[in-house]
């Protein structure tokens, strides 16, 4: 959702209340409820319908809250209220709003949940505060998403969503001992727009507070070296020599501005940003010491390492793509693989690698860019694809998490060798191949990562279901 929007111009608002049936009569909902929940004899279905509904209001009034009685007049736009019965376990609302007078207002997603009894219910909101202003010849749209589900995990799962991305203080210092290299013009890359020279500007950290240690890996367009800033271990990122024309150094900046608006503890975090000249930009992100997932498979035999770890890894994967896909303009990672994934001595995991990675726009869902292995077959062929892309990858890791192996790299022609990379690329582009399984991890894993491997993408599953199975087998087993 944009910060400033216009006013009388209509604000498409689209969101989802997604939840399981089962969980509201066991009571999972994460908070302290009467046990049971109670349901009509006639038909067992809870008494209460759910209901969902935006509703805005003036920034600073006393009632602007979702809890408030419904005899307050207090919404500035018409609101819709969507009913629906426990049995439904998803329910897609969309309605527009349009705001007459400049101002600021807050707009928040309301939903109500049933308690007990009929006179007693339980209310969950997400908001954004929103500037108004007056007609002018363009217009801005809005979206917000809600998604909420009758257990603790995906309760949990939205208030990672929904954190305050946290902002630095502005940093522009300059070391004139900074040795730059030959490369793009830099009066051609300082032409940023102002939010994006704003943006830079708040991430900006001393060069001189950056010291490099060593290279950890290179790529055909960048490298990754330990470093060090202020005693902390960092990872520096920076593009290689040779790979600093406008354009590459355009594409690494929007890199940056991307990593620097998630706030997510299954995201490699933003530590900085440091340049003498702008086609010597270097991103600083947290150092995960254990290195990535494929180098830890590479090392290990599958017994080495218990079912319940490799699921940990997995439900981190998942609901790290449970905040790409829920946010306000969702992402697609689009290069998700176990390289892509980093792990540390705190036993955490987290997502990385976001140079390739997009905003949900139609100009940007017909661009095939990944590691082939890994792709969903819309990719491969070039169609448009959605956040379901990053399932079926999901889906390829859970396989190397079975059998340790490169995805099939244990597979052979009628000859009995090894099927070469363009056989592979054409058999998933038709979806006449997944990877190999050896059932070292529970049948019901494997059967999972099928399902994310679907030819059909609507018979993939979304992050929040991924998520809501692999932590509820978690909490059942630990």
């Amino acid at each position: 959702m944009p910060d400033t929007l216009e006013a009388n111009k209509a604000i498409p608002v689209n969101w989802t209340v997604s939840y399981n049936p089962a969980n509201f009569s066991t009571n999972k909902l994460g908070m302290t409820l009467p046990l049971p929940l109670e349901a009509s004899p006639e038909n067992h279905l809870l008494y209460q319908v759910l209901h969902s509904n935006v509703h805005t209001c003036v920034y600073g009034e006393d009632i602007c809250d979702a809890y408030v009685a419904g005899g307050y007049v207090r919404d500035k736009t018409q609101n819709q209220v969507k009913n629906f019965t426990s049995n439904n376990s998803i329910v897609y609302t969309t309605q527009e709003l349009s705001f007459p007078n400049a101002g600021r207002f807050i707009v928040f997603a309301h939903l109500a949940m049933p308690a007990k009894n009929s006179s007693e219910r339980y209310d969950f909101a997400v908001y954004r505060l929103i500037t108004v202003t007056k007609p002018s010849s363009s217009s801005s749209g809005l979206i917000i998403g809600l998604a909420v589900g009758g257990s603790v995990l995906v309760i949990a799962i939205i208030g990672g969503i929904f954190w305050h991305r946290c902002r630095r203080q502005k940093r522009t210092t300059k070391n004139d001992n900074f040795t730059a290299t030959q490369g793009a013009d830099d009066t051609a890359l300082m032409a940023q727009d102002p939010a994006t020279e704003t943006a830079l500007a708040q991430w900006r950290i001393d060069e001189g507070e950056v010291e490099r240690i060593k290279l950890l890996s290179e790529g055909a367009y960048g490298e990754v070296w330990l470093g060090n800033y202020r005693g902390t271990m960092v990872a520096i990122k920076k593009l290689i020599q040779g790979r600093n024309s406008p354009r590459e150094v355009q594409d690494f900046v929007n890199e940056i501005l991307l990593m620097t608006s998630f706030s997510s503890p299954y995201i490699v975090s933003c530590i900085g940003v440091s340049w003498y000249r702008r086609s010597d930009m270097v991103l600083l992100v947290e150092y995960m010491d254990r290195g990535d997932l494929r180098t830890m498979l590479d090392s290990t035999p599958p017994s080495a390492i218990d079912v319940n770890h490799k699921i940990t890894i997995a439900s981190a994967i998942a609901q790290g793509l449970v905040y790409l896909h829920s946010l306000e303009t969702p992402v697609i990672h689009r290069d998700l693989k176990s390289r892509n994934v980093l792990l540390n001595s705190a036993m955490r995991t987290k997502l990385t690698d976001f140079g390739i990675s997009r905003e949900v726009t139609s100009e940007t869902m017909t661009i095939g860019i990944g590691t082939y292995r890994w792709m969903a077959p819309e990719i491969l062929t070039d169609n448009h694809y959605s956040e379901a892309a990053d399932i079926y990858s999901f889906g390829v890791i859970l396989s190397e998490l079975d059998t340790h192996q490169l995805p099939y790299s244990d597979q052979k022609n009628s000859k009995g060798n090894p099927i070469t990379d363009t056989t592979i690329l054409g058999l998933v582009m038709h979806g006449k191949i997944q990877p190999t399984f050896h059932r070292a991890l529970p049948e019901w894993t494997i059967q999972l990562a099928k399902q994310c491997m679907s030819y059909d993408v609507q018979d993939r599953p979304t992050a929040f279901a991924l998520a809501h199975t692999l932590r509820t087998w978690l909490a059942e087993t630990n």
